[in-house]
């Protein structure tokens, strides 16, 4: 009988084998379908800044790291990762759990009455079941979907380090931009003031017929579009003021420190070569990683074509009496071998193997993409700094001109030289070189900030450790 079983197993396997399902090995890709190119278009600096070094530090700002930490400890969309993160885990060890045995006991105590021989008999009934059952992975199908989920998480941390890294740099790039913005506030009320004393002096030279009504209206309009700015600037600093605080998980309140000038321009962060972004950037990890997860899918799933077997084991006592429940007269046991052999499903299995064949098609286009998307982010970033920098040289050149200029007329206007409105003229041009150079310098440190962001690092991997410890101990502490 049993020979006669197992000739039926391996003759319905062959028939599944000579109708077309081969067999299949995840992971056989080779090497990375797209090579990056050796060197970026835009030379680069070497040295300096390691991948798993913190690169708002290059800043060299107390109050920015501080800001970080506060980041890494309150934002709500790390505290949502996080749990996305632990389900996945969750059904990773789920899908592992397949690989063991299941082991269970029941057990059942009743009593009953029943007419023997038309007598009444009450009887006591104890009974102890062990039983036990296992899949043998004969075709790797369960190990497949468990490399698949494994997968699927080393996919998921790696996005979310880069949420990590995307939300250092939106924080470092408010941080700078509501300084700017209220240098510019800063600005804009001093050039207010001079221009409100212009205004005056115009004032009393066309009342003294000392010039015509053109003068007059040209100092209206100046300083009305100067009032004009100073709200778009209010409004500039407490949108940033509230941007970085959502970013804190924390309302706006209390964000009412002295704000300091902009730092100088710190050097470029090193960009390193193209190959680096494969270890460096995590959404390109992610991208293979979710490649590989539905490689292996396809793997699973050509293996649910072929014949499952199941090992079944049940065993334990049955007795009236408690005493003699495990007696061996009261033994029983039963051993099992199942197999299914999936004859006729409509297609349904092959259907899938073709689905999952297409799912691979469409990771493998995106982490191609990934690749391009991340080469050419570094390469843009590159060029955009060393544009920044050369606006930033152009516009500090200007203002230094234009502070010279305004030395010269207050030491012409000392000596008679020149009148009171020239002078206020003198001051009104420096603010604005002023101005424009704090647009360039911001300009340019966000550029720095977004390429510390493209070209990614490994520090986010310490750093969501650390996190995620913090979060373990304030759960088990509640």
């Amino acid at each position: 009988m049993l020979r006669s079983f197992l000739l039926l197993v391996v003759s319905s396997w062959l028939t599944l084998v000579l109708s077309g399902c081969s067999g299949f090995v995840a992971g056989d890709r080779g090497g990375p379908p797209s090579p990056l190119p050796a060197s970026y278009s835009q030379p680069t600096v070497g040295g300096g800044l390691q991948p798993e070094q913190l690169w708002w530090q290059r800043f060299a700002d107390p109050r920015l790291d501080t800001l970080m930490e506060e980041l890494f400890a309150g934002n709500l969309d790390l505290v949502a990762g996080i749990a996305r993160l632990e389900q996945l885990e969750a059904l990773a060890r789920q899908s592992g759990s397949a690989l063991l045995p299941n082991l269970s006991l029941e057990g059942s105590v009743g009593r009953a009455r029943s007419q023997v021989l038309g007598r009444s008999v009450t009887a006591d009934s104890y009974q102890l079941s062990p039983a036990a059952s296992f899949e043998v992975d004969f075709w790797g199908k369960n190990r497949q979907k468990t490399k698949a989920a494994d997968r699927d998480v080393v996919a998921a941390r790696a996005e979310l380090e880069s949420l990590c890294l995307s939300l250092s740099a939106q924080l470092a790039d408010l941080y700078f931009l509501r300084r700017e913005q209220y240098q510019q506030l800063q600005l804009q009320r001093e050039n207010q003031a001079l221009l409100r004393q212009l205004l005056q002096q115009r004032e009393r030279r066309y009342q003294r017929g000392l010039s015509d009504s053109s003068f007059l209206y040209q100092a209206q309009q100046t300083l009305a579009g100067v009032e004009a700015q100073i709200p778009l600037l209010e409004q500039g600093v407490a949108t940033a003021t509230r941007g970085m605080a959502l970013l804190l998980g924390r309302t706006p309140a209390g964000e009412s420190e002295t704000l300091t000038p902009l730092p100088p321009l710190v050097a470029e962060f090193p960009a390193g070569l193209p190959s680096q972004l494969v270890q460096n950037r995590p959404d390109i990890i992610a991208a293979r990683e979710r490649l590989l997860a539905a490689d292996a899918r396809v793997a699973a799933a050509i293996a649910d074509r072929f014949p499952s077997f199941n090992l079944m084991a049940a065993g334990g006592g049955a007795s009236s009496e408690l005493a003699t429940l495990l007696d061996s007269g009261q033994l029983f046991w039963s051993l099992l071998l199942k197999a299914t052999v999936p004859l006729f499903d409509g297609g349904k299995r092959r259907a899938e193997v073709e689905r999952q064949k297409a799912v691979v098609k469409e990771k493998l286009a995106l982490y191609q993409q990934s690749l391009l998307t991340a080469f050419n982010e570094v390469d843009e970033a590159l060029h955009a700094n060393a544009s920044a920098e050369t606006r930033v040289a152009a516009f500090a050149a200007a203002a230094t001109a234009q502070e010279a200029t305004l030395r010269l007329a207050v030491s012409r206007y000392a000596q008679g030289g020149i009148d009171s409105p020239a002078l206020l003229q003198a001051r009104l041009q420096k603010n604005e070189a002023q101005s424009a150079l704090l647009t360039a310098l911001r300009q340019a440190i966000s550029n720095r900030i977004g390429l510390a962001r493209v070209l990614g690092g490994t520090w986010m991997t310490t750093r969501l450790d650390l996190l995620r410890a913090d979060v373990k101990k304030e759960g088990s502490s509640s």
